[in-house]
C-alpha cells in the first residue's frame, strides 16, 4: 500500500504550517528575551509559508535582521582587552626582528613599514588574548530541534492516514 502524491501533499500542507506556527512562537519569545533591553525583538522576524503543490516542496522560511545577530555576540567580553600601547612598547623595546618570522609565517608577507609591522603585531596580541568566550557549534541546536520536530509529526500523521486506508481496506 501506498499514498498518492495528493495524499503526501495533503499532509505536509496541513503539518508544516502549523509547525512553522509553533516555531514562530518560540522566535518570539526568544526575540521578547533579547528585545527586552533594546526595545527591539518581535519587529525584527518576518516568516514566510510556501504550500506544497505537484512542482513544488513545501517550504517556510523565517528571517531576522541583522541586528538580532548582534545580540547574540553580547556575550564577548571586550573589558579585559589588554593595553594596545603597552605592548606596542614592549615590542618596540624587543625589536621587531624578533617576530617577523612569525609574521611570515602567519601573513605571508612583511609590511613595508616598521611601524606598520608593530601595529600588526601588536592588535595581533591584543585580539589573540581577548579570545577568552566559549566557541560556538557550527549547527544551531534550537533550528535542528524544531526541524526534527517538523519529521517526527509529518511521519506521525503519515501513519496516521496508512492506518486509516488500511481500516478502509478491511471495511470492503
Amino acid at each position: 500500500m501506498k499514498l498518492s502524491n495528493d495524499q503526501m501533499t495533503d499532509i505536509i500542507n496541513s503539518v508544516v504550517p502549523e509547525w512553522a506556527a509553533q516555531e514562530l512562537k518560540y522566535y518570539f519569545e526568544r526575540a521578547k528575551k533579547v528585545g527586552k533591553a533594546t526595545g527591539e525583538g518581535q519587529s525584527n522576524i518576518s516568516v514566510q509559508t510556501i504550500r506544497a503543490t505537484a512542482g513544488q516542496v513545501a517550504h517556510v522560511m523565517f528571517a531576522f535582521r541583522d541586528y538580532m545577530r548582534y545580540q547574540d555576540m553580547k556575550t564577548l567580553d571586550m573589558s579585559k582587552t589588554p593595553p594596545y600601547q603597552d605592548i606596542r612598547d614592549w615590542i618596540e623595546a624587543k625589536g621587531t626582528g624578533r617576530f617577523k618570522s612569525g609574521f611570515v609565517k602567519r601573513n605571508g608577507k612583511l609590511p613595508t613599514d616598521d611601524k606598520q609591522l608593530m601595529n600588526a603585531i601588536a592588535w595581533g596580541i591584543v585580539k589573540s588574548k581577548n579570545r577568552r568566550h566559549k566557541q560556538k557549534k557550527w549547527y544551531n541546536k534550537a533550528k535542528w530541534a524544531g526541524i526534527n520536530v517538523l519529521e517526527r509529526r509529518l511521519m506521525d500523521e503519515m501513519q496516521r492516514k496508512y492506518i486509516e486506508e488500511i481500516k478502509n481496506l478491511k471495511l470492503k
